[in-house]
């Protein structure tokens, strides 16, 4: 429930009985959603006992709205996308999934962050069944600050050790591989984009897509050991939260780049998922016009390449002096790793649809910049028009 307006005391303690007046308001697809805008504490009672049932029984919707605890392994945490105020747990407990919301308020993100590969006992209340596509499962499990969690063993000092290899992870299906422990992967980077992402091209010559848990300098050609939690949104395999580990370099053979053609890059785009997948990690070379430069793109290390009617992010955080010359309008030829992108991508949605290529800027000359823009744009052509006029 939501609560806006006056309260009383704020915010209300464990324990007390409250009365809430509000409104029922519609969410859509014929449900409601109470809000409400005053809170009124009525007095007090004792919190209930913790019910200790065990993860089977929780998930059944036995203990639901009933204080109990939960233990399990910190999997991840992400800053919720439609609720400001609240950070979700992923937690992984006896082979389930759970979210668990937790109030900005009761913990910051980056103290929950520090809870990642720790095991935990979790005090708070089991969620009754979640229906919406955001997650993969359906059971959530409400905490209300950090004073609720106990860590039971901190994350191991090692976690390499034990870390089981991610090579049979193709064969399981996606909610299966969202309720895995730490995996492993071993091979060669052939990309690195916003200080915090890297492709890894592993034995087998797939391509594992890397979110490392602090950034640390990687290097395109660098052979890396890498840990860390994986899923899949249907379309590739990430591990998330992951730790890196150099190991020997192997010699490192720059692969060929694809020259794509306006048509080749229509049909790729335009057709079904399938020809865009087989870019993933490719080198290619586009030509076409720098037509978005705009601040708030630069300040993403990104800006908007136009080919044959198709807008393609070009990402350069690896290389951030090569636009020192580039203006809009600029015909350009780039050279640059293709990463897939998807919809709206978090490790809690299964609603993903492919919503096509990033090219990533890995070296010095991957931009050449063809032809500048004429002087003559209309705007200034207009503008001369009217200062001879007035004259």
């Amino acid at each position: 429930t939501y609560a806006t307006g006056t309260i009383s005391r704020c915010p209300p303690g464990t324990g007390d009985v409250v009365r809430l007046t509000g409104a029922l308001v519609p969410r859509g697809a014929g449900t409601v959603q109470p809000v409400f805008d005053s809170i009124v504490i009525l007095g007090h009672r004792p919190v209930e006992a913790c019910r200790q049932g065990s993860t089977a029984e929780i998930m059944s919707g036995r203990h639901d709205f009933h204080r109990a605890f939960l233990v399990g392994e910190v999997r991840g945490v992400e800053p919720s996308g439609t609720g400001p105020g609240w950070s979700y747990v992923s937690l992984i407990s006896e082979g389930q999934l759970y979210y668990v919301p937790i109030p900005i308020r009761g913990a910051s993100l980056s103290q929950l962050e520090a809870l990642i590969g720790s095991t935990v006992r979790l005090d708070g209340y089991p969620d009754s069944h979640n229906c919406s596509l955001r997650f993969i499962d359906e059971r959530r499990f409400m905490v209300a600050d950090l004073a609720h969690i106990t860590v039971l063993s901190a994350s191991p000092q090692d976690p390499f050790a034990n870390a089981p290899s991610i090579h049979k992870l193709h064969r399981l299906a996606p909610e299966q591989i969202s309720r895995l422990g730490r995996h492993q992967a071993r091979g060669v980077v052939l990309t690195v984009w916003q200080g915090q992402n890297a492709l890894l091209r592993i034995d087998d010559e797939r391509t594992v897509q890397i979110s490392l848990a602090s950034p640390v300098k990687l290097t395109r050609g660098q052979s890396m050991s890498v840990v860390g939690y994986p899923s899949t949104d249907g379309f590739m395999l990430r591990l998330s939260n992951a730790l890196t580990r150099p190991l020997a370099n192997r010699p490192f053979a720059e692969p060929d780049v694809c020259e794509l053609s306006a048509q080749n890059i229509s049909e790729r785009l335009a057709n079904a998922w399938t020809p865009r997948t087989r870019l993933q990690g490719q080198r290619i070379r586009l030509t076409g016009i720098a037509s978005d430069l705009s601040e708030a793109l630069r300040k993403r290390s990104l800006f908007t390449l136009s080919v044959a009617g198709h807008q393609l992010d070009v990402d350069f955080s690896s290389q951030p002096g090569i636009l020192s010359d580039l203006v809009q309008g600029c015909q350009v030829e780039v050279t640059g790793t293709c990463v897939l992108t998807t919809e709206n991508w978090a490790a809690i949605s299964e609603n993903q649809r492919l919503n096509g290529i990033r090219l990533v800027l890995d070296l010095s000359d991957d931009l050449k910049i063809l032809d500048y823009p004429s002087w003559w744009t209309p705007t200034r052509l207009t503008a001369i028009i009217v200062i001879l006029l007035l004259g």
